[in-house]
């Protein structure tokens, strides 16, 4: 063979191996591209769209002149505060999505440090957390959250910090529990995967057994109209011998559970019954514990304590698991806390059921459950079958 025609045979081999490496890494960047878009939400493909955009300026920012780094900086915050807004949505609604975004947006480690505050960062740390349950008995829905009391450090003067807390799924434990876990944080919410990165270090007592000492706050609006029933038919219906409540639980503990105190109010809030307050209602608890430190109520007695809302929107009830802590004019307290609505139907109706029964009853039987430490048992609805 001749020595040209070898020359040219050798370089249509290399021209050819460029194509096919060309053509290999298309092919491979838009089976990347399009698995990552595969079943992702609007949400999702708006985020990872914000973070190509942000790599993007990020990588010529650095060789780039005094004046267009200012530019590419200005940029840069712009997109990363619409990201940041996206990120904690989604923290909200899929937390494993959440992490799947963090987990291909590592080279946003290097942003300049102006935009380092609008970025997810990793975090490791013991904690406490606080679990609030939700009952929509209307609809029969009900759902959980959560808050991660993270223990202070010298940045932050030994004081706790309170984050919203997203798991990749539901946690099966009482609020003050103490966990050691890995996640990430953005402003004030954190997400962690907790089947690779929670471990539970300890539980508190429930205090569920004996005497309940428990304070009752009844609690209306300026625009709620007539009450439904009085102060001391509240405290007979609630501690009274013979009331639905304490039988129920005396029943259903085998004696070993009672309940003893006070009921306080009506108070009413300076404030229309629609206007909103803690997410899907219009009534939190800060209010209560408001209500507690404007009235002077000593609460150092009571273990328990339950608003009565009149009216309550958006759900039937919800409670904290169990006791949690909670300061009130400097001092702190371990209480648990209920809020049941009490619109729906008047009280002391009677049902075919053996006990005097209505709608409150059956919800404030339920929430106290949670306050007990319950979590929902489930269960079904077999009808007239048998198992």
């Amino acid at each position: 063979m001749k020595k040209g025609a070898r020359k040219k045979i050798i370089v249509s081999s290399i021209i050819i191996a460029v194509i096919l490496f060309v053509g290999v890494l298309i092919y491979n960047y838009s089976s990347f591209f399009e698995k990552k878009n595969v079943g992702m939400s609007p949400i999702e493909e708006n985020i990872y769209s914000l973070t190509d955009q942000l790599i993007s300026l990020n990588s010529g920012v650095q060789l780039a002149s005094v004046e267009q780094q200012q530019q590419k900086t200005a940029q840069m915050k712009d997109i990363a505060i619409k990201r940041e807004m996206l990120m904690l949505q989604l923290a909200k609604e899929n937390p494993n999505a959440f992490l799947d975004v963090v987990s291909k947006s590592v080279k946003l480690a290097t942003v300049p440090a102006e935009i380092q505050p609008y970025i997810e960062k990793s975090f490791s740390s013991t904690a406490s957390v606080d679990v609030m349950i939700y009952d929509d008995f209307a609809s029969n829905k009900s759902w959980n959250e959560y808050t991660l009391n993270l223990k202070g450090d010298t940045t932050t003067k030994y004081q706790t910090q309170k984050l919203e807390f997203y798991p990749t799924r539901d946690l099966n434990v009482i609020s003050g529990t103490s966990v050691s876990l890995s996640g990430y944080k953005l402003q004030n919410v954190a997400v962690a995967n907790v089947d690779k990165n929670l471990q539970v270090l300890s539980t508190p007592p429930l205090d569920s057994i004996g005497d309940q000492k428990t304070l009752v706050l009844l609690v209306d609006f300026l625009d709620s109209g007539e009450r439904p029933f009085t102060k001391e038919q509240a405290q007979q219906m609630i501690f009274g011998v013979d009331s639905t409540f304490q039988k129920f639980y005396k029943e259903n503990s085998y004696g070993k559970v009672s309940f003893s105190g006070d009921v306080y109010g009506w108070y009413t809030l300076q404030r229309s019954k629609d206007e909103g307050g803690h997410g899907v209602d219009n009534f939190d608890f800060d209010g209560s514990f408001q209500i507690i430190a404007e009235n002077n109520i000593d609460i150092s007695s009571y273990d328990r304590i339950i608003e009565l809302v009149n009216p309550l929107y958006g759900v039937g009830g919800w409670s904290f698991i169990g006791k949690y802590e909670k300061t009130i004019n400097n001092v702190e307290y371990r209480v648990s806390n209920a809020v049941v609505g009490v619109q729906f139907m008047p009280w002391g109706s009677s049902d075919n059921d053996r006990f005097m029964w209505n709608w409150e009853y059956g919800a404030l039987i339920h929430e106290m459950g949670h306050s007990l430490g319950l979590l929902h048992a489930s269960g079904w609805d077999c009808d007239n079958q048998v198992l």
